[in-house]
């Protein structure tokens, strides 16, 4: 179980140009809950999921994974639990490397690692059949170098090794947004697939309000650095795009006529 609580982040502390990019962001994700969270730019997705993950860290508050308090753990330690899709399909694998040793890497994540072979016949069996899984055709292709494949088969890979020893948390930031049309589609039957197989605890962050109602049993909104929005069970599923595309209408609203007002307070008094 994932736990935060009052999470604070600010860029250019101190300076004119100083941005709260979390406003004491409060969330409980149960064991084996999918979440979907969108916004637009600037919202805080990003940051929180770096908050989490480990490349940054908050000013003020607490994460918790598992009763663990990681809020101070740096990157390389929280991997041993976290595993991380992102958007760029050329990211998160060694592209000079093959296939199979992309995934030797994977396997190994969190263990000691000594200076023996790392390809021993059995693990080439195990990846030949998790690889025909993805059904795309690379179990035949395990000693081909991952920059040679497009940037479908490799975020398909990318995938396979994010989860591949049942993370106690999969963090999906918007790994379809790069990717064709057909690409993301694929991406997608996969995520539904994995994440239901495993019943892996996942929090994805996305821009297409078509997977922000179909995928997951919680949706969550942000606007500002803050939760504006937070909806499961039956509710969600009743959610449609266009519901989504009102609530954001709302917020654009909302923000106008903060900034009207604020404009009349400056006209007021100064």
């Amino acid at each position: 179980m994932l736990e935060i609580n009052n999470l604070h982040v600010a860029f250019n502390r101190g300076s004119l140009n100083q941005v709260c990019a979390l406003r004491g962001v409060t969330l409980a994700v149960g064991e084996g809950s999918f979440v979907t969270i969108i916004g637009t730019n600037g919202s805080g997705k990003s940051t929180l999921l770096n908050a989490i993950a480990g490349p940054l860290f908050p000013d003020a508050g607490c994460i918790t994974l598992d009763g663990k308090n990681i809020t101070a753990w740096p990157e390389h330690k929280r991997a041993r639990l976290i595993g991380r899709v992102f958007q760029n399909p050329f990211t998160g694998t060694a592209p000079a490397m093959t296939i199979e040793e992309n995934l030797a890497l994977a396997a190994k994540r969190g263990e000691r690692r000594g200076l023996g072979w790392a390809l021993k016949p059995g693990l080439r069996s195990l990846f030949r059949t998790r690889v025909s899984g993805l059904k795309l055709g690379l179990e035949d292709r395990l000693g081909a170098e991952i920059g040679t494949l497009s940037g479908g088969q490799r975020q398909a890979l990318t995938l396979l090794m994010a989860s591949w020893k049942k993370p106690r948390l999969l963090l999906l930031d918007e790994h379809t947004a790069a990717l064709d049309p057909k690409s993301a589609e694929q991406i997608v039957r996969m995520t539904r697939e994995i994440v239901a197989r495993e019943r892996m605890t996942t929090i994805m962050i996305t821009h297409s309000m078509h997977q922000a109602v179909s995928l997951g049993e919680r949706l969550v909104m942000m606007h500002r650095g803050a939760i504006a929005y937070d909806v499961s069970g039956a509710e969600k599923r009743r959610l449609r795009a266009s519901d989504l595309l009102g609530r954001f209408e709302e917020l654009r609203r909302m923000d106008q006529l903060d900034l009207a007002a604020a404009e009349m307070l400056r006209e007021t008094y100064v």
